[in-house]
């Protein structure tokens, strides 16, 4: 029991400071969490500690997780999914956060929203932190930043995921270079 218990604390520690470092590290803070779950499993804890360390997990690492499938659908409809994964990641991180800055860097200004059931045009970043508690209230907040990859849904204009739709200016003929940015929020009502 003692090395299981080393083991989980080994993979712990990892996870940590993997989930500190680039999408690139993020994605072996994944493969971390996984064999983490794994090992849980296959020993069938239900102790305390054990449901403890799931939580940490998931606290840890960004719900956004990596699914071939909703990357094929992204790329064939608008492009890079990588960069679309980028920016799903880094809203959820600053939404989870609540760094209000963060937030108010991802939005392509204006943007028009309804707020208290009225159209407001938010102008900059300066304006969008004066609303950010109207925008994204806790449920809204969760609905995004417990969003998985998986639940996105997308057209041809974007992905939203929760209340928020993002989508993506190329900057190249190809698109391999896109601007993804916040196109607009609708708060759960």
């Amino acid at each position: 029991m003692k090395k299981f218990i080393a083991i989980v604390v080994i993979l712990l520690a990892v996870l940590v400071y993997a989930s500190h470092r680039s999408s690139v590290a993020s994605e072996t803070a994944i493969g971390v969490q996984a064999a983490a779950t794994a090992v849980l499993a296959e020993h069938a804890l239900t102790t305390p500690a054990a449901v403890d360390v799931a939580a940490r997990n998931k606290a840890v690492l960004p719900p956004a997780s990596f699914d071939p499938q909703t990357d094929v659908a992204i790329d064939n409809m608008l492009g890079n999914h990588v960069a679309y994964h980028r920016a799903i990641d880094d809203l959820q991180k600053a939404v989870a956060t609540n760094d209000k800055d963060a937030v108010a860097a991802m939005v392509r200004y204006p943007m028009t929203v309804q707020v208290d059931g009225e159209k407001v045009v938010i102008e900059n970043a300066s304006r969008f932190k004066q609303y950010y508690g109207k925008l994204l209230p806790p449920d809204t907040a969760h609905a995004i930043s417990d969003a998985h990859y998986t639940d996105v849904r997308m057209n041809n204009e974007g992905v939203m995921l929760g209340s928020a739709w993002m989508n993506g200016v190329c900057k190249d003929a190809a698109c391999t270079d896109v601007d993804i940015k916040i196109a607009t929020i609708q708060p759960n009502t």
